[in-house]
């Protein structure tokens, strides 16, 4: 591929979008996710001081959310061929999405075990 074939499909797949706003969403996505990671903190802690119960479903949520992160970041960098970045993210994704079902399975343990 020389290089006005690959400038002229890099011009074709961001036509029509404005880089500014899409740098905004990012940014504001990456600040909502640290958000509502900090809120699950602050929870899991005051039920851990004032209950038993450990909030299983906060985290499964929020290892929901990274995993699915690591791994759309993985297709999208596979994608546009960049292997380090796709092993390094599919990775991430790989443990959080597990991390993710280990938290489903506490919570249903917890359900059932009449801890809610």
């Amino acid at each position: 591929m020389t290089k006005e074939e690959i400038l002229a499909k890099s011009r074709n797949e961001n036509k029509g979008a404005d880089l500014a706003e899409l740098e905004i969403a990012r940014r504001s996505r990456s600040i909502a996710g640290a958000a509502a990671l900090l809120l699950g903190t602050v929870l899991n802690l005051i039920g851990t001081f004032y209950t038993d119960y450990r909030f299983h479903e906060l985290w499964a949520i929020f290892f929901m959310y990274a995993g699915t992160q690591g791994a759309i970041d993985c297709i999208h960098s596979l994608k546009h061929g960049n292997q380090k970045r796709a092993r390094g993210t599919g990775l991430y994704g790989v443990i959080m999405l597990i991390a993710a079902a280990a938290s489903v399975v506490m919570f249903l343990s917890a359900l059932k075990a009449g801890e809610i």
